[in-house]
């Protein structure tokens, strides 16, 4: 598509510097114009009285704005004086344009148009100068798909939001409306009855307001209904947009209004609604589509001229006058002429003159639209002779539909015309063959026929009617299939196969349905010949009927013999096999047919045939018998059998054979083997029993209930078990030989047993009819009665006794070593525990928790001498009951008097100690409580290294409790207390000394250091002050000197004394070394350090000293203070910067406190 055919060569062009007003006025004008809708000439360029929706402002010959429609409707609703206003003024600017170089693409031309929201798109060459203008109504003059615009409903691209106006409205407000809603036209309209529709009566565009515009009108002053434009063009919803494109060119408008089936307004559809329609991908798949239909109709074209020169058939084309126009070779063929001998010549030169007019008649009637079928006629051949043709003509017309023509298809079939002429000739001389034939087929009595191999009949006799019913003519022509049996119509269908194989069929036999619906039976002798079938067929409906009937008769006979339980065998005059039914193969393990024809013999041992040869003697004198008689089955088993046999006689009386019907009794011949084997073993079972074996039955009353039970069985064990012999006791009743039955229980439950089928199991003892013993016997039910097994476990008892006594002993044992592999796991546990305690405070709050469980039953107590002063204090207490003194005098126990365990009772209360509380009668001593004494008590002495520690005590109300086990255990758990706290006494001990200045009792320097490295860790973590002072007494060496060594240590413990007295329990005072101290004041800010250094000093200067009733003199000392951080972040470093303090002072004077700088 050549997009500069759309371009407007010569659009409306103004300047920069012109009014508004002339803009106006040259769009208004009549004449040239930019929009192609409206001008009713296409692209032809003719002017006509359209005005310009548009005008390009172009200065120094360069695109620099543009003014539309639209631009000129706003002015106006703003009610802007255009006569004063400049173009440059209101422009729009700058002006989306394209090269013309870049005019090739119809989809970047719209796309840019949507892109911007235009509808004019100015075209400059390279030097952006106006060379034309494009819109959307000259691009839709020249892209006209029809077939897209016809595929496009109203519907897909109307817009529904119209801009709509009362009749009554100024223009001004109309303009308004249109300026604010930025739309090319609003609709004017009225309301509806029916809901909220409205009704279009007209309609204002931005181009009717630009020639308000241009003639001057007052747009107040005006109503729309007297300027609107009407009628209103409309379209439905469901229209396609081609209707659409044809009412816009009709009638030169720029949009249609959409509306329902009462007229209601539904929308709108603009030209801009027709170009966004033209989806690129849409179009470029049409021309895509076109472009295949042109290369289809040029394949069908090449295809038809193919056709035409390849066909058999002579085809010739006629114009309306009978002038041939095209003659293909076949027409040459068919005629004689050659194709430049009959071209533009008349048709009439190929018909012959009697035939010309109906020709004529037939052209007209083509003429006249009327069809013309397929007809046969002759026609001349160059030589002058006639050919007989087949006709087939069609109208031809051109591209506007008219008929310009006729094309004639031709086919000689004078070859046929003969084929035909012969064919009846054939047809009669078969006739006459025909009529021998029928001839033939009256006579015979057998059904006659000639079939094709495709299964159609073609000749019947009459007999056909006899069977089956039906008219001769009826049958012929049919498929003789329709008439098969369903049930034999496949195997019809295969004989058919072998006779269209050219194979003669003899012998077959199928069912043919009758008139009347039922089938008679055929047989059927059948010979191919070629494609037909001669056939004779028999009615074997009665010899059918009779074999069936038959057939069912031996089939209900063999029903009977393979259905009966015994087992048939049919044997011959010789004693072979002839039949045998399918319960005697199956006795003997064989198939029927493996029998047939064996002697009877061969079933059997051959030490067993001589009396069968017998047996089969005397069937043959008549003699009938029953017998059993042993035969051999396959596998060798034994099949013992019933013999009854009857004998069979010819008409002379002759033995023929016999018929044996056998009942196996194997089974029961095998029971009852199986019978005496078991009657055997059961006598050597009770015969040879170690236990006595008895079975009774049992005797009821009228009411059937069981009085008693009578012996059946006795073995020997159990005679000898009773004193009585078999004889005495066959027979008898239990209750009259052994009356204790009933005493011990034993007859209730053997009636249990009858009654309810469960066995019974018992061991009982029996002291009753001379007999005492253990017995253990099972009794279960047997028939009416029940059998019962027996023996005497007497011994077995005695032993069970003795072994009971002799497992509780050793459970005894055994609870005993675990009771003291128990404790002995308890002392370890509390050795390791004590060992691993650091104090004998740790210690003491454990015991109780661990001796507990070594005296279960017990309540106790840990009583220690923890002041060196003869007095025991409690530390541990465990138990239900506080029976002792929580604190008592040493002497108070009898224990720690005598040095040893000492055991005591309420029994002997004298030799209770007088640390266990007594119990009081509260009118004596009504201000003590009632105290529980127990039943018995011990106290061990703790002593370690000859040192005695304190006493365990314990107490309990169990008389056999505190054994002498448990009093063993309770000397060996003192021990080991008494062992670990002298232990931790003495580390104890030491750790004291390692720590403390033996003279003072201050910390030495090594706990100094541990101490300082400890706090120093803790400030640095938590931000914490620590301080450090170092104090040393003034001139101590004089008291040395004047006092003497004793005098000076005096002098150092007081101060020390007073040291320990003036701070914290956090804080550490040390023997640094001689008479200099150290003090270490954790979380202490270097200004209370000082404060406190200075106390100290105030309270070492008012001591006023005696030493052996010599007064002393005063005692100053000097002191140096350092804190942390301000003085180092490392203890050494503060207690050297303490010490340089230290030294300060002493060399300012002594006696003073000096703070580190």
């Amino acid at each position: 598509m050549d997009l500069r055919t759309a371009l407007i060569r010569d659009p409306l062009v103004v300047s920069p510097g012109s009014t508004v007003l002339a803009a106006v006025v040259q769009m208004g004008q009549v004449g040239r114009c930019c929009d192609l809708a409206e001008q009713g000439q296409g692209l032809s360029g003719l002017p006509q009285l359209t005005p310009s929706s548009c005008v390009v402002v172009d200065g120094d010959r360069r695109v620099v704005g543009i003014i539309t429609e639209r631009d000129v409707v706003k002015l106006g609703a703003q009610q802007q004086p255009l006569e004063t206003l400049l173009v440059e003024q209101v422009m729009t600017k700058p002006v989306i344009t394209m090269g013309q170089s870049e005019l090739t693409d119809l989809f970047s031309v719209v796309g840019l148009l949507q892109q911007h929201h235009i509808r004019h798109l100015p075209i400059v060459d390279e030097h952006n100068r106006l060379v034309g203008l494009l819109t959307h109504d000259s691009l839709r003059q020249v892209t006209r798909p029809i077939d897209l615009l016809r595929l496009r409903s109203v519907s897909e691209v109307m817009s529904r939001d119209v801009v709509c106006a009362a009749p009554d409205d100024t223009l001004l407000q109309v303009a308004q409306t249109m300026a604010h809603n930025r739309v090319s036209s609003v609709v004017i309209t009225l309301p509806q009855n029916v809901g909220l529709t409205v009704q279009p009566v007209g309609i204002v565009t931005e181009r009717d307001m630009v020639q308000f515009q241009a003639l001057g009108l007052d747009l107040a002053a005006h109503r729309a209904k007297d300027m609107m434009s009407t009628p209103v063009f409309t379209v439905g919803l469901e229209e396609s947009l081609w209707a659409v494109q044809q009412i816009m060119g009709q009638h030169w408008i720029r949009r249609v209004a959409v509306v329902g089936d009462r007229g209601e307004l539904l929308g709108i559809v603009t030209q801009s609604s027709l170009l966004q329609a033209l989806n690129p991908l849409e179009l470029y798949n049409l021309a895509a589509v076109l472009e295949d239909k042109m290369a289809q109709l040029e394949m069908e074209r090449n295809q038809l001229a193919a056709i035409i020169g390849f066909s058999q058939d002579a085809i010739i084309s006629l114009d309306l006058t009978g002038t041939i126009t095209s003659w293909n070779p076949a027409a040459t063929q068919v005629y004689g002429y050659a194709a430049e001998a009959m071209l533009g010549k008349s048709v009439m030169r190929l018909i012959p003159p009697d035939l010309r007019a109906e020709a004529d008649q037939i052209l007209q009637r083509l003429q006249a639209g009327e069809t013309i079928p397929p007809y046969e006629t002759q026609r001349l051949h160059q030589d002058g002779h006639r050919i007989e043709v087949a006709l087939t003509l069609s109208p031809l017309y051109n591209r506007d539909g008219l008929l310009v023509g006729a094309s004639k298809i031709v086919r000689d079939i004078s070859a046929r015309k003969r084929h035909e002429a012969e064919h009846q000739q054939a047809k009669q001389a078969l006739k006459a063959k025909t009529e021998e034939i029928d001839t033939f087929f009256s006579v015979a009595l057998d059904l006659l026929c000639i079939a094709d191999t495709q299964g159609y009949f073609r000749r019947l006799n009459q007999g056909w009617t006899k069977t089956l019913g039906y008219a001769i003519t009826e049958l012929e022509g049919t498929r003789f299939l329709d008439y098969i049996h369903p049930e034999d119509r496949a195997d019809t269908e295969a004989q058919v196969v072998r006779l269209s194989n050219q194979e003669v069929v003899t012998g077959f036999i199928n069912r043919m349905r009758c008139v009347d619906g039922t089938y008679r039976w055929v047989e059927w002798q059948s010979v191919p010949v070629g494609n037909l079938i001669y056939a004779a067929a028999r009615d074997i409906t009665d010899r059918r009927s009779a074999e069936m009937r038959l057939r069912a008769s031996e089939a209900r006979y063999r029903n009977v013999i393979e259905t009966t339980l015994e087992g048939v065998w049919i044997l011959d005059g010789q004693g072979k096999t002839t039949f045998v039914n399918q319960r005697m193969a199956d006795m003997l393990g064989y198939a029927p047919a493996e029998m047939e024809g064996q002697a009877f013999t061969d079933f059997m041992a051959a030490v067993d045939q001589a009396q069968a040869q017998a047996y089969l003697a005397q069937r043959q004198q008549g003699i009938a018998d029953q017998h059993p008689f042993k035969f051999k089955c396959r596998d060798g088993r034994p099949l013992w059998a019933i013999v009854s046999a009857t004998v069979m006689k010819d008409e002379g009386g002759q033995f023929i054979g016999c018929v044996g019907l056998l009942t196996d009794i194997t089974q029961l011949v095998q029971t009852q083997e199986a019978l005496r084997a078991s009657e055997l073993r059961l006598s050597s079972v009770l015969d040879s029993s170690l236990d006595g074996i008895m079975a009774f039955r049992a005797v009821r009353d009228d009411q059937g209930q069981i009085v008693d039970f009578e012996y059946t069985i006795s073995n020997p064990v159990a005679c000898q078990v009773m004193g009585r012999s078999q004889t005495d006791l066959i027979g008898q009743r239990m209750l009259e030989i052994m009356p204790g039955h009933r005493d011990e229980g034993l007859f209730d439950s053997y009636v249990q047993v009858v009654e309810t089928g469960q066995p019974s199991h018992r061991e009982f003892y029996y002291n009753h009819d001379g007999l005492e013993s253990w017995f253990e016997h099972v009794a279960v039910k047997l028939e009416d009665g029940f059998a019962v097994t027996f023996r005497d476990i007497t011994n077995l008892k005695r032993s069970e006794q003795a072994l009971q006594q002799a497992n509780q002993e050793l459970e005894a044992r055994i609870a005993d070593l675990n009771q003291r592999h128990a404790e002995q796991v308890l002392l370890s546990d509390l050795s390791e525990f004590l060992q691993v305690c650091l104090t004998v405070e740790e210690a003491c709050a454990a015991l109780g928790g661990l001796v507990a469980p070594l005296f279960p039953h017990c309540s106790g107590g840990l009583f220690l001498n923890q002041d060196h002063q003869e007095t025991m204090h409690c530390v541990a207490q465990w138990g239900d009951h506080e029976f002792s003194l929580e604190q008592f005098p040493a002497r108070s126990c009898w224990a720690l008097r005598w040095g040893h365990a000492h055991l005591w009772s309420p029994a002997q209360p004298g030799l209770i100690c007088a640390h266990v509380r007594q119990a009081h009668a509260p009118e004596d001593s009504p201000h003590l409580p009632v105290v529980h004494i127990p039943n018995q008590g011990l106290c061990v002495p703790l002593i370690a290294q000859g040192e005695t520690l304190g006493i365990l005590s314990l107490a309990t109300d169990a008389d056999s409790t505190l054994l002498e086990a448990k009093q063993h255990l309770a000397r060996t758990v003192a021990e080991q207390i008494a062992l670990a706290l002298a232990n931790l006494n003495l580390r104890a001990t030491l750790h004291l000394q390692s720590i403390r200045d033996s003279l003072t009792g201050l910390f030495n320097r090594r706990y100094l250091e541990e101490s300082l490295a400890q706090e120093m860790a803790r400030a640095l973590r938590h931000h914490r002050p620590l301080s450090v002072i170092m104090l040393d007494i003034d001139h101590f060496k004089r008291f040395n000197d004047t006092y003497g060594h004793e005098a000076g240590d005096y002098v150092l413990k007081t101060v020390s004394e007073t040291l320990q007295s003036s701070v914290r329990s956090s804080d550490v005072v040390c023997r640094y070394g001689g008479e200099e101290l150290t003090i270490l004041l954790p979380d202490l800010a270097l200004t209370l350090a000082k404060a406190k250094a200075e106390r100290l000093r105030s309270s070492i200067e008012n001591l006023c000293l005696v030493f052996k009733g010599k007064g002393l003199g005063p005692i100053t000392a000097s002191l140096g203070v350092a804190s942390f951080p301000e003085h180092g972040t490392d203890g050494t470093t503060l207690v050297q910067t303490a010490d340089a303090a230290l030294y300060q002072a002493k060399a300012a004077g002594r006696n003073r406190v000096i703070v580190a700088s």
